[in-house]
């Protein structure tokens, strides 16, 4: 279910600026070149990034360039772990049932398939679709 990480939905990747206080030899931070377009996405020099500034510049005592150290510029540090896609998401029931109580009370499965204690005349994940998201496109 595309909300709920206990449901199989989710965000399973997370990224964090390593190391979090990096700044260049300037002081300009990772925030800075993301909001400056100073870098891309794909660890490329962003449109605003001026040709003769020359190569990346690194954080003094380490070498590490924004593209080493800030998400935004393709580096930093990914981790493997789950964000519901949605804080606080309720499914719109008489209950509003979040996405724990959906995992605790068998609701669904972790592969996003109704789980043992659905019942059937309750409908389709999609007819508790709450904030425009639901699980219409799931195969089970």
């Amino acid at each position: 279910w595309e909300v709920c990480c206990a449901c199989g939905g989710g965000q399973r990747k997370t990224c964090r600026d390593e190391p979090k206080t990096w700044a260049d030899k300037d002081g300009w931070t990772c925030k800075d070149y993301a909001n400056k377009g100073w870098c891309t996405s794909k660890g490329e020099k962003g449109e605003n990034y001026e040709e003769d500034w020359g190569e990346w510049p690194t954080q003094e005592g380490t070498n590490l360039t924004a593209v080493d150290a800030c998400c935004e510029c393709n580096g930093g540090h990914v981790e493997e772990h789950c964000v519901d896609l949605v804080e606080n998401w309720a499914d719109g029931s008489d209950d509003e049932s979040t996405c724990e109580t959906y995992q605790k009370k068998g609701y669904c499965t972790k592969n996003g398939c109704f789980g043992e204690k659905w019942e059937e005349d309750w409908g389709t994940f999609q007819d508790f679709a709450y904030g425009g998201n639901n699980s219409a496109d799931q195969v089970c």
